[in-house]
C-alpha cells in the first residue's frame, strides 16, 4: 500500500504507520502529521484561491515543514504574488500577500493558537479514560478549569483542534 497523504483520510494513515516501519521517520513527516497537515492545507484552499495571501504563506508553510510537495493551486497563487513584487508592481511583502493580522488583537490569537490543541489533547485523555464521561459542560468545565478557561472557550477550542487533528478523506472530483 503507497502512502499518499493528499488522498487518504486519517484513519488510513494511522494505518499505513501502525503496519510499517513508517514510524521511523517521526516527527512532522510522519504519515498521521502528513495526513493532519494537509487537511489543514486543504481547510485553507478556497481562502488561497480567493487571494488571501496570508493563508497561502500558512499553507507553504504547512507542507515545507511537512515534507509535502505543494499543491498547484497554492503553487499558481504564490507565482502571481511573488510576480507583483518581482515585477515591480508593488513596493512591499505586505501590498502583494497583504497584512496577516490586520485590525486583530494578537494577544487573543496567540492565546488561542497556543491552547486550541492542548485543550483538544486533554479532552481526548479525559474521553479515553475508563470511566469515559459523555461530552458535555461538565467535561468542558472540567477542562475549562485544568487551563484556567471558561467552558465554552474550551468547547470552542477543542472543536477547533478537533477539526484541525481529524479531518475526513476528500471528496474524489
Amino acid at each position: 500500500m503507497d502512502f499518499d497523504p493528499w488522498t487518504c483520510s486519517f484513519e488510513d494513515a494511522i494505518e499505513f504507520e501502525d503496519k510499517s516501519k513508517n514510524k521511523c521517520l517521526g516527527g512532522n513527516q510522519s504519515p498521521i502529521m502528513q495526513a493532519s497537515a494537509v487537511g489543514r492545507a486543504n481547510q485553507l484552499k478556497d481562502q488561497v484561491i480567493s487571494g488571501d495571501g496570508f493563508s497561502l504563506l500558512a499553507v507553504i508553510r504547512i507542507c515545507a515543514s511537512h515534507g509535502l510537495v505543494i499543491p498547484t493551486w497554492a503553487v499558481k497563487q504564490y507565482i502571481t504574488k511573488y510576480d507583483v513584487i518581482l515585477n515591480c508592481r508593488a513596493s512591499s511583502w505586505d501590498d502583494a500577500f497583504g497584512k496577516p493580522y490586520q485590525g486583530k488583537h494578537l494577544k487573543k490569537l496567540k492565546q488561542r493558537r497556543d491552547l486550541r490543541y492542548p485543550v483538544y489533547m486533554r479532552v481526548r485523555e479525559i474521553l479515553s479514560s475508563k470511566s469515559r464521561p459523555p461530552i458535555d459542560k461538565g467535561l468542558f468545565e472540567e477542562v475549562g478549569e485544568h487551563f484556567g478557561i471558561k467552558a465554552t472557550y474550551a468547547e470552542e477550542l477543542y472543536r477547533e483542534g478537533k477539526e484541525l487533528m481529524e479531518f475526513k478523506k476528500p471528496a474524489k472530483k
